[in-house]
């Protein structure tokens, strides 16, 4: 039920910007976990062998999110923090997700290309961590 000062489309606004926010926030817990992704790190429900601190900024659950995106696409991983940025700066822009069939398609073979691009160019997955 909308209230004095808000009509119905208002509250539809609000929630997509809602959405929005939330899609922004979690591309950046997302890149930040691949960024400062490192091997030694013990994922969630695991123990490591190594004594060391995590150096995963967002901790276990970005080393676990970060180890599967790692071992299910590759380098190409950095791509899912861009396109969840890009469907929250659409639901401010455009006020909603509208997500077609054919950019859902295309936007998959796009992962998976670039997947095996990078495989086959790259020996190791690029991080802040591997810099060191």
């Amino acid at each position: 039920m909308p209230t004095a000062g808000m009509s119905k489309s208002g509250a539809i606004e609000t929630r997509h910007e809602m959405v929005g926010v939330i899609l922004v926030t979690l591309a950046l817990l997302f890149v930040l976990s691949l960024l400062s992704y490192s091997p030694r790190d013990p994922l969630l429900f695991q123990d490591s062998l190594y004594t060391e601190q995590t150096s995963n900024l967002i901790g276990k659950v970005g080393m676990t999110l970060g180890t599967g995106a790692f071992r299910l696409i590759g380098g190409a991983s950095y791509l899912l923090p861009l396109a969840l940025a890009v469907l929250g700066g659409r639901c401010f822009v455009r006020g909603g997700i509208q997500i077609t069939v054919r950019s859902a398609i295309g936007f998959t073979s796009l992962l998976f290309f670039l997947s095996t691009a990078l495989a086959l160019r790259l020996s190791g997955i690029p991080t802040v961590m591997s810099v060191c």
